[in-house]
């Protein structure tokens, strides 16, 4: 499962090799919130079976590293290892023995 554009370089690469799953809050082959465990059950029991799970998620404020305030990176690094921990703590189950994390 990846998350991000299917127009992505890296995505265009992988895509060239491997059957490739989009997945985004807004877009892709399915629209998932990875702050909501059901959300990423469902995308998991639609998607069917998994070789990897690739996963570059995270969302924050966009501005200049002097401006941003705490509640700026208290956000950002709930949604970057929350989010992230979420999606591989129920994807896990879903992998076969050789199966990746990245």
């Amino acid at each position: 499962m990846l998350r991000a554009s299917s127009e992505a370089p890296s995505i265009k690469r992988l895509s060239a090799n491997h059957e490739v799953v989009t997945v985004n809050r807004s877009c892709g082959d399915f629209t998932v919130d990875l702050a909501d465990p059901a959300t990423i059950e469902t995308m998991f029991s639609k998607a069917g079976p998994v070789d990897a799970i690739i996963c570059a998620a995270g969302g924050g404020s966009v501005r200049p590293l002097v401006q941003l305030t705490e509640a700026d990176f208290e956000l950002a690094i709930g949604h970057k290892v929350m989010d992230q921990i979420n999606l591989l703590r129920l994807g896990v189950r879903r992998l076969p023995m050789e199966g990746r994390l990245r």
